[in-house]
């Protein structure tokens, strides 16, 4: 929120901070201060403009001549008339101006915005007495193609200031958060500054307005609420035989510097008060409305509405939550709708320059039923952005006083709607001792009170050491004690508050899965894996590259309209990102992704965890992968996977598969260069190769393959040993053995490996996979399985009839469970 220093002085003499005489425009001194203020106030400032700042000694020049420099073709010697002296020379580089053209001359000594010194100096050869200017040379705009081309009838020597009308200000740019409501508007800043600065406020006095029922009315007696809930106050003033004066130019300077561009002399008024006050009023041609009156009811579903932006809107239908809708309309005395309440007016009853009889409605709007009705629509406004926060209900009063006073004219009726609580003050208890405990100060109920009065609360000493605060009404966020102790926080300053580090017996500590996410994400960055974060949302047909066939789920409002489909697997995200390093000659790489995905299966949504990793680096392939499972499956310590292979799996679609591969989206890898991981009947995960045609239709061109690995990260979890004691080391020497087994190409390798480490007897200590291979003398499906197995005892040196006897062991446990045979 854009607000102007000087609008800010109308309701307090902040000038009085730097003397009794101080100009009307602060100096940067000041600008600071205030700035330092704002910020401890905890509406924080995001920038400050200076609006003709530097402009003193810039005037407006007439070009006499104007002629090339030898040997120079991007500047120009440029003869200039500036006042009733002798003309000056001036070297140009702008291009857009002719003889006879007016521009804005910086005089040698001007100091522009931004400390930039005009200085005589000499280009080309030729002495420059002086700068033509561009717009944002002089802060009065942004384009910077060409010099500033004023106005004909200007005066020639005369200040462009003054040429121009330009009166300097300097502009707070706010960022305004949405529980503070009461600063969104000039005179809550106002209020709020000058309690700090501890000078005096004009708080605006509330008129005794004469108002009449609709029952009593001469003029609106259509007049009505339909939807006290949303609605619980609403003042309707009728004007007649309106002639408004145009648009003053402090009213029109001050919408422009607070970012709103002047529409017509009512509308602007109209948006100065919205501004200024921080209640919207919406005035109407009386004229264009049936029966001359208004109303304000709920939508019934599928009405429509041709809002002021054009656009057709239909209304009374539910949010996508399926909530009933709260759309709030106004409607004329034949019930058509020619207004969304609290958002944006309608097209056909717009204040035109034709009219005459105007129509004013100020209402108080409840802020959920502005907002849900706002996001459904997709439509944000000036007044919706305040209706949503909350609207000070007592400023009404205030709102079409001050619309009278501007427009010059006193209403001929008004007639008031109201609900008894529309302006009930809320009461809450503020224990002092509490106050001290929270903010770790001394304070006592004097002190609280001067913190909290110039800010509008009311305050009463009680018994107990209690206070009785009544908060007012501008302050809808300020519901418990907290909230209030907040406000004594805020206007005693966060920085004179003492920092306590907070001290606490109970420690925290990380859940068992927590733990495991960063233990597998260092282990991945070990593993030389770069950690990526991929978009949720995908585009159209983007899974079904990799042979997802879906179902997928597709959002309603997604950000990007071309990615509106949630992902069902990490693997289109990480090819995303290859592609990206593909494109810019960075093809060797390791990604790795911890992230949901989410599949629907009988109308049920099941969002899940998974950890991916992507492997191109130039050697990389399903080897790779398997090694990187390998690495993980031993640092936790993984239990009972098997590998099983996807060709098979996806020919036969045999047992637990039917309910997991097809439906958890398991794809996208080369059919037979990868395998399924399973543990307990379930699909833990993939490794493979990535398709090289689904690389293709990505955009990725490789000659050598891609390794991959997916793993369902809650299954991966249940999959871990439970924790157990490490076992010692022998002390006695160990003794290895080499056995090689032609084993079927179905068995797994882990099986066999698992069944030699924890089948056979505690003197076996380790098991390690030393050969793979195929051909020879091997029986066509057969390959062979060569291990080293380790054996030890804890309490002696084991003898040869005992490493005999382990060994028959391993041979009979292999043979008897998986049909394979010991090569002699």
């Amino acid at each position: 929120m854009k607000i102007p220093y000087s609008w800010l002085c109308d309701f307090a003499p902040f000038q009085s901070l730097e003397s009794e005489e101080a100009e009307s425009t602060p100096s940067p001194k000041l600008a600071q201060l205030l700035t330092d203020a704002l910020n401890d106030l905890g509406l924080v400032v995001e920038g400050v403009e200076w609006i003709g700042a530097g402009l003193g000694q810039v005037v407006v020049a007439q070009v006499l001549e104007i002629n090339d420099i030898a040997g120079a073709d991007k500047v120009r010697r440029v003869i200039v008339q500036a006042d009733e002296g002798k003309p000056l020379q001036i070297v140009c580089g702008a291009f857009n101006f002719q003889v006879g053209s007016k521009v804005p001359l910086a005089k040698i000594g001007a100091v522009l915005p931004g400390d930039f010194l005009i200085s005589k100096r000499k280009m080309r050869g030729v002495e420059s007495n002086g700068m033509l200017c561009s717009p944002i040379e002089l802060g009065l705009g942004n384009d910077k193609s060409g010099l500033m081309i004023l106005p004909d009838d200007l005066e020639v020597g005369s200040k462009i200031s003054d040429a121009l009308g330009i009166v300097p200000d300097v502009v707070f740019d706010l960022a305004i958060e949405n529980n503070r409501p009461d600063a969104n508007c000039v005179i809550g800043v106002a209020r709020d500054l000058a309690a700090w600065f501890k000078i005096e406020f004009q708080e605006p006095e509330i008129p005794r307005l004469k108002t009449v029922s609709p029952e009593s009315s001469q003029f609106l007696s259509g007049v009505a609420v339909l939807c006290p809930d949303e609605c619980d106050r609403l003042l309707v003033a009728r004007y007649q035989s309106v002639d408004p004066a145009p648009t003053r130019e402090i009213v029109a300077r001050r919408l422009h510097l607070a970012g709103m561009r002047t529409v017509s002399p009512i509308v602007d008024i109209s948006n100065y008060l919205m501004i200024e006050l921080g209640q919207p009023t919406h005035p109407y041609d009386a004229d264009a409305l049936a029966g001359g009156t208004i109303s304000v009811r709920l939508a019934r579903k599928g009405e429509s509405l041709v809002t002021l932006d054009g656009a057709n809107r239909v209304l009374g239908l539910p949010d996508v939550r399926g909530r009933e809708s709260t759309d709030v309309v106004i409607v004329d005395g034949d019930d058509n709708l020619v207004g969304l309440a609290g958002i944006m007016g309608g097209e056909e009853s717009e204040i035109t320059s034709s009219t005459r009889n105007i129509i004013l409605e100020l209402a108080h709007f409840q802020p959920m039923a502005i907002a849900r009705s706002s996001k459904r629509l997709g439509l944000r406004s000036e007044a919706s952005a305040r209706f949503e926060r909350g609207v000070d209900p007592a400023i009404i009063e205030v709102a079409i006083a001050r619309f009278s006073e501007m427009l010059g004219m006193q209403p001929v009726e008004i007639v008031e709607i109201a609900t008894t609580s529309a302006v009930d003050k809320r009461e809450i208890d503020l224990r002092i001792s509490r106050v001290n405990e929270i903010l770790g100060i001394n304070i006592n109920a004097n002190e609280i009170s001067s913190k909290l009065i110039p800010i509008g609360f009311g305050v009463q000493s009680d018994a107990d050491g209690i206070l009785k605060i009544s908060v007012p009404t501008n302050r809808p966020d300020v519901e418990r004690e907290i909230d209030v102790i907040e406000e004594v926080a805020r206007h005693v300053g966060y920085r004179t508050i003492e920092k306590v580090r907070p001290y606490s017996k109970l420690t925290g500590a990380l859940k068992p899965a927590q733990r495991v996410r960063r233990l597998l994400g260092s282990l991945a960055v070990g593993l030389g894996f770069y950690e990526t974060w991929c978009a949720t949302l995908l585009a159209h047909g983007e899974q079904e590259r990799f042979g997802d066939s879906g179902p997928f789920l597709e959002v309603e409002n997604p950000l990007a309209q071309e990615e509106s489909v949630l992902r069902r697997s990490l693997m289109p995200g990480l090819v995303r990102a290859l592609r990206f390093n593909v494109n810019r000659k960075e093809d060797a790489a390791r990604f790795f992704e911890l992230g949901k995905v989410f599949s629907v299966f009988d109308g049920e949504i099941t969002e899940t965890e998974r950890a991916a990793f992507l492997l191109a680096l130039p050697d990389d392939d399903v080897k790779s992968a398997m090694a990187v499972f390998s690495k993980i499956k031993d640092y936790f310590s993984l239990e009972g996977l098997s590998l099983i292979n996807r060709y098979e799996v996806e020919t036969e679609k045999r047992g637990v598969f039917d309910s997991d591969v097809f439906r958890e989206s398991w794809c996208g890898l080369h059919p037979t260069r990868s395998a399924f991981l399973v543990a307990k009947g379930a699909v833990v995960g993939q490794v493979g190769e990535i398709d090289r045609l689904a690389l293709a239709e990505s955009g990725i061109e490789l000659e050598r393959p891609v390794g991959y690995l997916e793993l369902d990260f809650s299954r991966f979890l249940n999959a871990m040993a439970p924790p157990h004691f490490v076992k010692p080391i022998s002390q006695f020497p160990s003794a290895e053995v080499d056995l090689a087994f032609e084993v079927p190409d179905p068995i797994s390798a882990w099986d066999v490996e698992r069944v030699l480490a924890n089948e056979v007897g505690d003197n076996v200590v380790a098991v390690r996979l030393f050969d793979v291979f195929r051909g020879g003398l091997l029986q066509p499906g057969h390959r062979s399985l060569a291990y080293t197995v380790v054996m030890a005892a804890m309490d002696r040196t084991l003898s040869e009839a005992d490493i005999g006897a382990i060994r028959a062991k391993c041979i009979s446990a292999v043979e008897t469970r998986f049909g394979a045979k010991l090569r002699s």
